[in-house]
């Protein structure tokens, strides 16, 4: 009797653990959960820049060029990437397509 009751209770565990694999499984899949269009990390800015990392550091630590941190790594929002090309006039910076900087970023 008791083995059929812990037969019973982990077999309910493991429905209830498949459960919240498909729940996240769903919600990877989603469009909305898909950051890597809209986000760059810091080697894919600075190919797309085509700058090194101190040139890099220096934006953000000027502010010129926002970021997010997440843990020890920092983050960039493309649209970021976009206006930051764009306000360049005079610059080494080298503007690139919408075409190029989506080849940076492959889906």
């Amino acid at each position: 009797m008791n083995r059929n009751f812990d037969d019973r209770v982990a077999y309910l565990t493991l429905l209830r653990k498949l459960d919240e694999v498909l729940i996240e499984v769903r919600r990877l899949a989603h469009p909305a959960t898909k950051i890597s269009n809209e986000w760059l990390d810091t080697e894919e800015v600075m190919q797309v820049l085509n700058i090194s990392r101190r040139s890099l550091s220096t934006l953000t630590r000027n502010k010129r060029l926002p970021f997010t941190k997440v843990g020890h790594r920092n983050y960039f929002k493309l649209q970021d990437i976009r206006d930051f090309l764009e306000g360049q006039e005079h610059s080494k910076v080298i503007p690139l397509s919408p075409k190029q900087i989506n080849d940076a970023n492959p889906q």
